[in-house]
């Protein structure tokens, strides 16, 4: 496997967190030896003192500690000297392995999920929820995957990630105000009819915004994002085909419809 360490471009308020802890670790822990008789998580956890550890796993190709803190995944090297906060591509398989990573070990309660500002769609014994935005074109393809799935329910929630960027807003607000919410959301995907022709009130305003609340409560920070019954979390475009995939696998928690 080809690899490629790091995200020098930009870096995010939970690895800016991250890189401040990273910084009293070094001020405050002494050097560590790599040590046959210890296991690799008492190694790591010595090595990296004050770090509250979620998980800690070797990379199997890139040969180094993978560490999980606070759903933030940084890697330190097998000599126990080089902590690397960024993220890991697989370029032979064009996958971000880190990514794939956290979402394998994010959980999100389907059933406490709050459906009275989404967009329901299909009826069937699986269910899903989306968190779309209306000025993502991933989001965009995904609607018309998610629109063969007549035998799944599916709950839509319009999510606006720039919240500030008032024409979007605007523009979910006024699918929420429609007297068919999922025959406006059809229209401003793919119909002709503008949704600006519904004008929005306080209220579907105030639901556009009960989305963003709870998608950011729930770490979401890209569209479009799936949630299944038993609580993981997938990231981005899907293909019918994928989708039914997923929703075939075991369930690995308890959560429900």
């Amino acid at each position: 496997m080809n690899y490629l360490l790091g995200d020098i471009m930009y870096i995010p308020h939970k690895c800016k967190i991250l890189l401040l802890a990273l910084v009293a670790i070094l001020i405050n822990s002494p050097c560590h030896a790599m040590s046959q008789t210890e296991s690799d998580y008492e190694t790591v956890k010595k090595t990296l003192v004050g770090l509250k550890i979620d998980t800690i796993r070797v990379v199997e190709g890139l040969d180094m500690y993978e560490v999980v803190s606070d759903n933030q995944a940084a890697y330190l090297t097998k000599d126990l000297r080089y902590f690397i906060v960024g993220r890991v591509f697989d370029m032979k398989d064009k996958r971000d392995l880190t990514a794939d990573r956290i979402n394998s070990l994010r959980r999100i309660d389907f059933a406490k999920l709050d459906k009275r500002d989404a967009i329901k769609m299909g009826d069937g014994g699986k269910a899903l929820a989306v968190f779309t935005d209306l000025g993502c074109p991933y989001c965009k393809r995904l609607h018309g995957e998610l629109s063969k799935l007549k035998d799944v329910t599916t709950y839509i929630y319009l999510y606006p990630l720039a919240a500030q960027n008032e024409e979007v807003k605007k523009k979910a607000a006024s699918v929420l105000c429609a007297d068919d919410k999922l025959a406006a959301l059809n229209a401003t995907w793919f119909g002709k009819v503008p949704p600006e022709s519904v004008t929005p009130t306080e209220a579907c305003i105030a639901s556009v915004e009960n989305n963003v609340r709870m998608g950011r409560g729930h770490r979401i920070t890209s569209t479009p994002t799936l949630v299944l019954e038993d609580g993981r979390v997938v990231v981005g475009y899907k293909t019918e085909a994928e989708i039914r995939a997923l929703l075939a696998a075991p369930k690995e928690g308890k959560n429900g419809k």
